[in-house]
C-alpha cells in the first residue's frame, strides 16, 4: 500500500504451447481452480452412489425401471417415496437416508452454480483506521439462472469437503462393506447389506479391508 494505492497480484497461468486459438480460460485464479474441480467431480462421485442405490431400490421394489425422473430434484424425492415404501417410515434406514437426501438438497444449488454458472472475479480492499496493511478478499461469483453465489477460496474449499463428506455417507449406503461403519444397529446393517447384494445392477466396490468412517455431525 503507498498513498492509498494497493497493488495486488493475482496469478494465472496458460501454457502458450498448449493454448489454442481462441482461449477463454476460467476468468479465477489458479488457486481457485483446485477446490472448483475437486466440487465438481467429486459430486459427480456422490450421483454414481445414488443413482446405483436409487436404482437398487427401483428394483427390489418392482417399480417401472423408467419412473426414475431426470432432474436431480425429483430423483430425490422418488428414491425416498420407494425407499419409505420399502424400507418402512420409522426405520434406522430410511430416517439415516432422508438425513443425506437432506444433505444433499442443501449442496445440490451451490454445486449447480459452481458446475454451469458464469464466473466473475471480485476484489474487495478493506483497510481499518488501526490497521497498516489492509485486508484484501478475492472472491468469484457463479451466476446461472437468476441465481448467484460468492465464494471466497475458504468456502470454496469448505463446501468441498462438505461435498466429499456427502459423497462419504452415500457410499455407505451403497457398497456393502462400507455399510458396515453405519450409524445403525447390526441388524439394520445386515438388511441392508442383503439388500445391496441382491440389488445392485454393478457394486461400486469388491472387499474392502478398511472403509471410511463419516458422521452427519
Amino acid at each position: 500500500s503507498d498513498g492509498g494505492q494497493v497493488s495486488i497480484g493475482i496469478q494465472t497461468t496458460t501454457d502458450i504451447r498448449r493454448a489454442k486459438t481462441p482461449h477463454a480460460p476460467l476468468p479465477i485464479p489458479d488457486r481457485f481452480c483446485a477446490p472448483v474441480g475437486r466440487i465438481v467431480a467429486t459430486w459427480g462421485q456422490f450421483e454414481s452412489s445414488f443413482d446405483a442405490f436409487h436404482d437398487a431400490v427401483v428394483k427390489a421394489s418392482q417399480a417401472d425401471p423408467h419412473s426414475k425422473p431426470p432432474s436431480f430434484r425429483r430423483r430425490r424425492q422418488h428414491l425416498l417415496k420407494l425407499a419409505r415404501d420399502y424400507f418402512g417410515r420409522s426405520s434406522g434406514l430410511f430416517q439415516h437416508l432422508k438425513k443425506i437426501v437432506a444433505i444433499a438438497a442443501s449442496l445440490h444449488k451451490p454445486r449447480n452454480l459452481i458446475a454451469h454458472g458464469h464466473y466473475h472475479l471480485f476484489i474487495n480492499v478493506k483497510k481499518a483506521a488501526d490497521e497498516l496493511t489492509p485486508s484484501v478478499t478475492i472472491r468469484m461469483a457463479a451466476e446461472g439462472k437468476g441465481a448467484r453465489l460468492e465464494f471466497d477460496y475458504e468456502q470454496l474449499e469448505r463446501l468441498y469437503y462438505d461435498v466429499a463428506n456427502l459423497s462419504g455417507l452415500m457410499n455407505q449406503m451403497a457398497v456393502p462393506d462400507y455399510a458396515a461403519a453405519l450409524p445403525l444397529p447390526s441388524h439394520e446393517i445386515s438388511l441392508l447389506q442383503g439388500f445391496l447384494n441382491s440389488n445392485l445392477s454393478h457394486p461400486m466396490f469388491s472387499t474392502l479391508e478398511d472403509p471410511p468412517r463419516s458422521s452427519l455431525s
